[in-house]
């Protein structure tokens, strides 16, 4: 799990990326093709490690999952989050969803990809391991959220390049073209990760400002 991963990286060092995770941050941003598409991070906090899965649900729920509408993509990179968070949505019943994991049957894959780029459910929740996978190219998303900052940067410029036929105005709902948009959630425990994203100068100032909120175009 990914805080099982930050748990490590806390104890022991996170030394072991050297040059290659550097170059691979520069990749992810400068890998994302779609003009004028604004890419935001947003930090979350919480007080100790142990308390971060409950800090980044809680936020999540409260501030981010309210105001998401129709045609929204969210990519949950660990497995244990996306359970935490479908079992949220099928007890909560305002927002409509379909779901993509990596124990997915094909058939369920095809009605779930159908559904949502039909307008017919609001949300998709996709996993990381479902991506990695498959990889799949999932048509019809306007509103794209990082639920964490993937440990893949591929993974990340791939997602985020989905959102080229919403930008362009030629997807399922083209006016949603002005509205595509791209949001990241990540906790300062994941600053592996967001190196392999942003690059390591960029990181640790994402990382220690006073800011929470930090735009890439």
């Amino acid at each position: 799990p990914a805080y099982g991963r930050a748990l490590m990286e806390e104890t022991f060092g996170g030394g072991g990326g050297g040059d290659g995770d550097k170059k691979l941050g520069a990749e992810a941003l400068t890998g994302v093709g779609v003009p004028g598409l604004k890419m935001v991070f947003r930090r979350v906090e919480a007080p100790a490690l142990p308390l971060a899965p409950d800090a980044k649900f809680k936020y999540f729920v409260e501030s981010v999952l309210p105001y998401a509408g129709a045609h929204t993509c969210v990519f949950i990179p660990d497995y244990f989050d996306y359970v935490l968070v479908r079992n949220y949505l099928m007890k909560a019943r305002d927002k409509s969803f379909v779901a993509v994991h990596e124990y997915s049957r094909g058939t369920e894959v095809s009605r779930a990809r159908a559904r949502f780029f039909h307008g017919q459910r609001d949300l998709m929740l996709l996993t990381g391991r479902a991506l990695f996978y498959h990889r799949y190219k999932i048509r019809g998303i306007s509103s794209l959220i990082f639920y964490s900052a993937p440990t893949r940067a591929d993974q990340f410029a791939w997602m985020a390049n989905l959102l080229e036929e919403a930008a362009a105005g030629s997807g399922a709902d083209a006016s949603s073209a002005a509205a595509a948009s791209c949001l990241t959630l990540y906790t300062k425990y994941e600053a592996l990760a967001l190196q392999r994203l942003v690059g390591d100068g960029r990181a640790r100032a994402m990382l220690t400002s006073a800011k929470h909120t930090f735009m890439f175009v």
